[in-house]
C-alpha cells in the first residue's frame, strides 16, 4: 500500500525523562489512508503508538470472538499486529468516523525507560564491564512501524471482502 502519510500539526521528537513530565504529550498525529494514528510521549518514560480503525473496519473477520466475551480482551489476545512486542492497548475511538483504537508501547525489556536512566548510566560506568544501552526509539522509527501495521490491517480488510 503506497498511501502517503498526512501529518496534522507539528511533530516533536521523544524526550526521555527520569521524572514523570508532560504526561501523554502528542509527538505526532496524522492519517495514513483511512487510518488515524498518534505517537505519544508517555510521561517522559517511553513512547506509545495508536491506530484508529475506521468504523466500517471488519474487525470480526480478523479476530475470533463472541460478543458475550470481553470484546477488548479478545482484541488484545487475538490480533497479532506486526509491531514492537505486539498489541498492548485498545479502546473505542473518540472520533465519530473511527471505531476501535489499537495501541502498543516502547517500554519493554531492551527499551529505554526514562525512570531507569540512572541505572543504565551506572551500568555503563562500571569498570571493565560491557553494557548495551537500551534502545531509545525515535518518532521516525515508530512511524515506520505504524506504516507496516496499517499495511497489515489494510491487507486483512481486503481479505475480508
Amino acid at each position: 500500500m503506497a498511501t502517503s502519510v498526512v501529518i496534522r500539526g507539528s511533530f516533536r521528537e521523544m524526550v526521555y525523562s527520569k521524572i514523570d513530565t508532560h504526561c501523554r504529550t502528542t509527538l505526532m498525529k496524522g492519517r495514513i489512508g483511512r487510518y488515524l494514528f498518534e505517537i505519544v510521549n508517555f510521561c517522559g518514560n517511553y513512547p506509545t503508538a495508536y491506530i484508529h480503525l475506521p468504523k466500517d473496519y471488519p474487525i470480526d473477520n480478523i479476530i475470533d470472538h463472541r460478543y458475550d466475551d470481553d470484546f477488548f480482551m479478545c482484541l488484545y489476545d487475538r490480533i497479532s499486529l506486526p509491531v514492537h512486542e505486539g498489541l498492548t492497548w485498545n479502546s473505542w475511538s473518540e472520533s465519530k468516523k473511527h471505531g476501535v483504537v489499537l495501541g502498543w508501547d516502547y517500554g519493554h525489556s531492551g527499551d529505554w525507560h526514562g525512570q531507569h536512566e540512572e541505572y543504565y548510566l551506572r551500568g555503563i560506568m562500571r569498570e571493565g564491564e560491557s553494557y548495551d544501552l537500551p534502545k531509545r526509539w525515535t518518532v521516525g522509527e515508530i512511524l515506520g512501524e505504524i506504516r507496516i501495521a496499517v499495511s497489515y490491517l489494510e491487507r486483512e480488510r481486503k481479505k475480508a471482502k
